[in-house]
């Protein structure tokens, strides 16, 4: 990891200064609705820990399970499955007693180590350390790593100075991170909060909008083709159902188009198209996405539509996109889907487009969408913001545990 060890730096096993202590393998049965909470790999968020949707139980039930209980300071990591490595910090304030599950590791720092506690969690979370979890849990249908491997890594340690001016580095960037990360979530929330101060709920409709069905406003909805995926580079490419799954458009959740397919310029995706997903799970079919910018070789694929509007539908786009946020809009929406398979649901046209809407006025729906692509606006220049910390970030972890810091 290091070049060239800096004067007075060591290198040395986690082992020989910290020890990781795992978790118990609490009863699924003694699961209640309140009780201690039980910290398992769902719970983890880097940052801290998320109780909100712990599985808890009560205190009578813990048994042997009361000798697993975290502490401040400590730092928790995934020791199996998909997400293997992935950390959480457990901070000072902590509400509650919580406990820990087993496949949860606690890094636990001795009072008297040499170690500080917020150097090693940034050190934790480097490229370095989680590329050695990752290879050590690799290989198996089901990643797993034991705690003597997670203890086995080399690591810089630099006298306790310097690693409490790394630390407050990192952290002083990170929070940065952390608040523009916020700043975009308080615009999200804000865009909800407009939608439904100016209309109400989609569902319930308090303000008495007229209802109508998509038929009525929409002429057709285009789709593509299922087509082989090229194998090599070529000038067009097809979106996967996952460039819009989460409600934003990902032309980067591609693949490339066969030479010989001739594309059809209803396939292309254009900036102001509304595209839905006819295929998915129960919970992500009929996903919709705004295309405020695209590349111009972007082609539909047999999984995806695009809304073609009548000419004289009093529509914006940007607040039926909106509306198809909406969560309760989507679960009526969902509802109309059809399949037997859990894994994958799909939606015909005419259902789909037998679907009621609400309609404002139109002077109402472009008067928000303005409100929109203003906000879009500040998003994307904090985006590019974000962007910059993220590399001013990296640049600086690097620096810090190579000792060029």
């Amino acid at each position: 990891m290091i070049k060239n060890i800096p004067e007075g730096w060591k290198s040395v096993a986690i082992g020989d200064l910290v020890k990781v202590l795992g978790g118990f393998a609490f009863k699924s049965a003694d699961f209640a609705n309140s009780g201690a909470p039980v910290i398992r790999i769902s719970n983890l968020n880097v940052t801290s820990i998320n109780l909100s949707n712990c599985a808890r139980i009560p205190k009578e039930n813990l048994g042997k399970g009361v000798r697993f209980k975290i502490k401040p300071g400590d730092t928790l990591i995934a020791m199996s499955g998909a997400t293997t490595g992935k950390l959480g910090f457990v901070p000072d304030d902590l509400p509650e007693d919580c406990y820990l599950n087993q496949r949860v590791g606690a890094f636990r720092i001795p009072t008297d180590s040499p170690l500080h506690s917020e150097y090693f969690r940034r050190l934790l979370g480097t490229k370095f350390y989680q590329a050695h979890v990752k290879k050590l849990a690799g290989g198996a249908a089901q990643p797993n790593i034991s705690a003597k491997q997670l203890e086995s890594a080399i690591i810089p340690l630099p006298p306790l100075s310097e690693q409490k001016r790394i630390a407050k580095i990192l952290d002083t960037t990170d929070t940065l991170r952390t608040k523009r990360r916020e700043a975009l979530a308080q615009l999200d929330s804000l865009l909800q909060s407009t939608f439904l101060d100016m209309f109400g709920d989609p569902v319930a409709n308090p303000m008495g909008w007229k209802i109508r069905c998509l038929a009525d406003i929409v002429e057709r909805l285009d789709g593509g083709k299922n087509v082989a995926q090229s194998e090599t580079k070529t000038d067009y490419r097809v979106l996967k159902v996952s460039a819009v799954t989460y409600g934003v458009y990902r032309p980067e959740e591609s693949k490339y188009l066969p030479a010989d397919f001739n594309v059809p310029e209803s396939y292309i995706v254009k900036s102001g198209d509304l595209l839905i997903s006819r295929a998915n799970t129960t919970e992500l079919i009929g996903a919709t996405a705004y295309v405020w910018e695209t590349p111009k070789n972007i082609a539909l694929p047999d999984k995806i539509w695009k809304f073609i509007w009548k000419n004289d539908a009093q529509i914006e786009p940007l607040f039926i996109y909106h509306l198809s946020q909406n969560i309760e809009f989507r679960r009526i929406l969902a509802s109309r889907a059809s399949g037997t398979s859990g894994s994958m649901k799909n939606i015909a046209k005419p259902k789909l487009l037998s679907l009621p809407i609400l309609l404002p006025p139109l002077p109402l729906q472009t008067k928000f969408a303005a409100i929109v692509k203003s906000i879009e606006q500040q998003k994307s220049r904090m985006k590019i913001h974000l962007t910059e910390l993220d590399t001013l970030f990296a640049s600086l972890q690097q620096r810090a545990f190579n000792g060029d810091l």
